[in-house]
């Protein structure tokens, strides 16, 4: 009896090997998902295996691209325009300031809703938010036209009175955004770009938007570069006060084509996973379910998310990475909500050939993102002074560069331009000694808008 008992403990454990190991041999990892739409979500993992034995960092890169339909009619605005009338804007910034509203004004319809604020030391609301009739249009024009010079720069205040108006009139339908414009520092109230980004933020979570202009050389651009990328809005640098009324028309083209509203990819991370890090786009991180809010999307517009996650072994043969849920109002088709789903997962194993598969268009995008922040951190040590490590890290940069180029099939053409480009970056660092000089200022400001955009997006690069 007991032989017999035995024999079949045997027995069951020899089958349960054998079902063990034909389930990890028949275990597919999935690196790569997708869903279409008016909204495109492509997902894809760096890696489809990972070591059954050991922690491994990975990379997954989450797109979502708008594709180019058009709505029926464009979706009604609902916005403030928010003008810096500090002492610096004198000169003609503030004229072209002005003449650039008043060109909105004349370009928006009835279906439509504008403020208009003005700040120094103070705020001012020049005209409270109304329909743009024509009536109202002259309205408008009057209250543009009466914003005068003074004071300092109340760059908080003037904000949250545009985002609070905005905030008062939401439809189900409306694009809700601020327009802020200023040509220097914030120097009453919330003054650093933490400060200011973390309010931009919090008009985010409210409906309300933000595109920032930073004007001529002398303004905060990490500033007015973090508003507007926590506020899920564009950030613009406008050297030339003259370009101001083409820099709004481009604004306000951008929202003409809006064909997706309030996108939201909730991303929710597997169990034995850890999110290291998540590039280019705020994010809230609440028990391993990350939110990030993407705002509007205009047609064709991409926006590029790369995350680095640690994933650790627990026994699973399979194990779900990342899930990436999309969620957004489709403009296309009446607002109605949309939902889409991508799951990425990975395999453990043992087998080095199959741990030794990449996806190369994931690690491209990995390089591209470490190109952006070695130029940003190359900049933050010209800023300091410190030119000597700052040619250094473009130095490494454009090794790496080339590096990439052999193991992860980079586009060779591209590959020079960017090392060119590296390369004209430490000649201008050399030749603009100081970084407060104006060809310094125009350096810092213009490398840190492309850096911006590159890493938002890999059509940047």
């Amino acid at each position: 009896m007991k032989r017999t008992v035995m024999m079949a403990l045997m027995l069951v454990a020899i089958l349960g090997l054998a079902t063990s190991a034909s389930a990890k041999q028949a275990a597919k990892p999935a690196p790569k998902a997708s869903a279409g739409g008016t909204l495109d979500l492509e997902a894809a993992l760096s890696h489809g295996y990972v070591p059954a034995k050991a922690d491994k960092t990975i990379h997954a890169r989450i797109q979502v691209r708008a594709d180019d339909a058009k709505a029926k009619e464009r979706a009604p605005m609902n916005l403030a325009v928010v003008i810096d009338h500090s002492g610096s804007m004198a000169g003609g910034r503030l004229d072209q300031a002005k003449q650039a509203a008043h060109t909105l004004v004349d370009r928006l319809g009835e279906s439509d809703r504008l403020a208009v604020v003005s700040y120094g030391n103070h705020v001012t609301t020049n005209m409270n938010s109304v329909f743009v009739t024509e009536a109202n249009k002259e309205k408008l024009h009057a209250a543009i036209s009466s914003i005068r010079l003074r004071g300092s720069t109340n760059l908080a205040g003037g904000f949250e009175k545009g985002a609070s108006i905005v905030g008062e009139h939401p439809t189900d339908d409306s694009i809700n955004r601020v327009v802020l414009l200023s040509d220097g520092h914030a120097n009453i109230g919330a003054k650093t770009p933490h400060a200011l980004g973390k309010l931009a933020s919090k008009y985010l979570e409210k409906g309300v938007s933000v595109s920032t202009m930073g004007i001529g050389l002398d303004y905060n651009e990490k500033l007015m570069a973090e508003m507007a990328k926590q506020g899920a809005g564009n950030y613009y640098f406008v050297e030339d006060e003259k370009k101001l009324a083409k820099i709004f028309a481009q604004e306000f083209e951008t929202l003409s084509q809006v064909v997706a509203r309030d996108a939201k990819l909730v991303l929710d991370i597997g169990a034995g996973v850890e999110l290291l890090d998540l590039h280019g786009f705020p994010y809230t991180n609440k028990r391993g379910k990350v939110t990030v809010k993407l705002g509007d999307f205009y047609a064709r517009q991409h926006k590029d998310i790369m995350l680095d996650l640690s994933v650790s072994p627990r026994g699973e043969v399979r194990r779900d990475v990342v899930t990436a849920r999309l969620e957004f109002a489709d403009v296309t088709k009446s607002n109605k909500r949309v939902h889409s789903k991508a799951t990425l997962a990975a395999v453990g194993s043992d087998d080095q050939k199959q741990l030794a598969q990449v996806d190369k268009s994931v690690m491209r995008r990995v390089e591209q993102i470490n190109y952006a922040k070695s130029v940003a951190k190359a900049t933050d040590a010209y800023e300091k002074g410190d030119r000597k490590e700052a040619e250094k890290i473009l130095a490494d940069q454009q090794k790496r560069l080339k590096d990439a180029q052999n193991s992860y099939e980079f586009d060779a053409d591209k590959v020079s331009e960017k090392v060119a480009e590296l390369e004209e970056q430490k000649k201008e660092m050399k030749r603009s000694r100081s970084s407060s000089s104006k060809s310094g200022k125009r350096l810092k400001k213009s490398s840190r808008k492309k850096m911006l955009d590159v890493m938002q997006s890999a059509e940047a690069f």
